[in-house]
C-alpha cells in the first residue's frame, strides 16, 4: 500500500524538466537485417543464387534507406508537397 504513495511522491523528481534530443533508434533495423540475414544464409546454403542476390539487394536497399532517413532532414520535394508539420495551419485555398 505504501508503494503507490511513494511513487506518487517521487515521480515528479524523476521526470526530466528539460528533455534533450533523443538519438535515432536503429534497433528495428538491426532486427530486420538479422532476420533477412537468416534468409540470405539459407539461400546461400541451398545454392539458390538468384534468390540470394535478390535478398542481398533488398537488404542493402533497406539498410541504406533506413540509415539515410535516420540522418536526413524532414522530407521535402514534390512528393511530400501536401505534408505539413503537426500543428501547422492549413494553407488558405482562396488567398485575398
Amino acid at each position: 500500500m505504501t508503494a503507490p504513495f511513494t511513487l506518487l511522491a517521487v515521480t515528479p523528481w524523476l521526470i526530466k524538466k528539460q528533455p534533450t534530443k533523443q538519438s535515432n533508434d536503429l534497433y528495428p533495423l538491426v532486427v530486420w537485417l538479422l532476420m533477412g540475414g537468416w534468409f540470405v544464409f539459407g539461400e546461400a546454403m541451398q545454392e539458390q543464387w538468384p534468390a540470394f542476390l535478390a535478398a542481398v539487394a533488398v537488404q542493402t536497399v533497406v539498410a541504406t534507406a533506413a540509415l539515410f532517413g535516420a540522418r536526413s532532414k524532414p522530407p521535402v520535394g514534390p512528393f511530400f508537397a501536401g505534408v505539413r508539420p503537426r500543428g501547422a495551419a492549413k494553407p488558405n485555398p482562396h488567398p485575398p
